[in-house]
C-alpha cells in the first residue's frame, strides 16, 4: 500500500498555480488522487513574490483556495503546510 503525497512549491502558489500543480502532480504520477498535497514554504517570497505583508497574506489565502478545489473535486484527500 502507498501513501501519495505531492508539495506545492512557491512559485506556484496562488490559486491558479494551486489548481494547476495538483493537477501535472496527479498527471506525473499517473494516479486519479493523492492522499497529502502540501503547502511547501507557505511564507516564502520567491521569485515575483508578494512585495508586502498584506499581498503576501492575499496570496497564502488563494493558495489554500485552491489546494482547498483540489479537495472538493476529490484529487486530494488531505491538505496542509510544510516548512
Amino acid at each position: 500500500e502507498l501513501f501519495l503525497t505531492s508539495k506545492l512549491s512557491p512559485a506556484q502558489h496562488g490559486y491558479e498555480g494551486a489548481v494547476q500543480a495538483g493537477l501535472e502532480a496527479l498527471q506525473q504520477l499517473g494516479t486519479a488522487y493523492l492522499d497529502l498535497f502540501l503547502v511547501h514554504w507557505p511564507g516564502s517570497a520567491g521569485p515575483g513574490g508578494p512585495k508586502d505583508a498584506a499581498e503576501g497574506a492575499r496570496l497564502r489565502a488563494d493558495t489554500w483556495r485552491g489546494v482547498e478545489e483540489l479537495q472538493r473535486r476529490g484529487l486530494v484527500r488531505v491538505i496542509g503546510v510544510s516548512n
